[in-house]
């Protein structure tokens, strides 16, 4: 089981993102940090996840528990949330989609001081 700590973001017109990803001893197995450009911190939310879970897929991860500290992109991915705006509607099926490449996925939210932890950011 990996766990990945995903979270993206807007500044000064620019969205980013960054994610680790932690093996079952703790230890960091990837680190990657991304600027995506002009966007939403919602969109930045959803493209770092998607880059964490392509990432993990390729590498052969087959069991990952995912923190965001996003509460939309968890409740919409989740379909408790509807999702009204099309680049949010396409990310979060990207999202979906990729999720069905694993054999356990499970998205879970934590606070902000958690993926500052882990992230440094």
């Amino acid at each position: 089981m990996y766990l990945i700590i995903s979270d993206g973001g807007h500044r000064s017109g620019i969205t980013y993102g960054s994610f680790k990803i932690f093996n079952e001893d703790g230890d960091v197995v990837a680190h990657k940090q991304m600027v995506f450009g002009v966007g939403t911190s919602n969109l930045a939310e959803y493209l770092t996840l998607i880059n964490s879970l392509k990432y993990a897929i390729v590498q052969g991860m087959n069991e990952v528990v995912v923190m965001v500290d996003s509460a939309l992109v968890l409740h919409q991915v989740a379909g408790d949330w509807s999702t009204n705006d099309e680049h949010l509607i396409f990310a979060r099926d990207k999202v979906r989609d990729l999720i069905n490449n694993f054999d356990y996925c499970r998205i879970k939210k934590v606070t902000r001081n958690t993926v500052k932890h882990h992230l440094g950011h």
